[in-house]
């Protein structure tokens, strides 16, 4: 599989739309908190073989990943197109606390005005 999905709501629609597409379906259980339980979810990857993650999130899973302490490397992407209404909560605003005084590195990209940014958090 190239792509799975850690789930907990059932929605069959979806379910089978994602299946498919060849998308590998995990349905994980909630953490006390009712977000999904991330130490459960790296425990699976890890047992599917993977050592490795990859993440594309939004604020909220984000935010959950760093504060639990279980993002190494953590790469920012900017784009030159402003969202101004259309973009829903402050990304950078919420980013400050865990982003400020982390070493960072500028990758060089052509991504034509758009930035990629890493920070090493450990």
């Amino acid at each position: 599989y190239r792509t799975i999905i850690f789930f907990n709501k059932i929605n069959q629609k979806k379910i089978q739309s994602l299946k498919n597409l060849k998308i590998k379906l995990v349905k994980t259980c909630l953490s006390r908190d009712g977000n999904l339980d991330l130490e459960n979810i790296l425990v699976k990857i890890r047992l599917l073989g993977f050592s490795r993650v990859f993440l594309e999130t939004g604020l909220n899973l984000t935010t959950n990943f760093l504060n639990k302490d279980l993002v190494d490397d953590f790469k920012l992407f900017i784009s030159s197109k402003k969202l101004g209404r259309n973009g829903n909560n402050s990304f950078k605003q919420n980013m400050k606390l865990f982003l400020n005084g982390k070493k960072l590195t500028n990758e060089k990209t052509n991504l034509f005005g758009d930035r990629l940014i890493t920070y090493k958090l450990k």
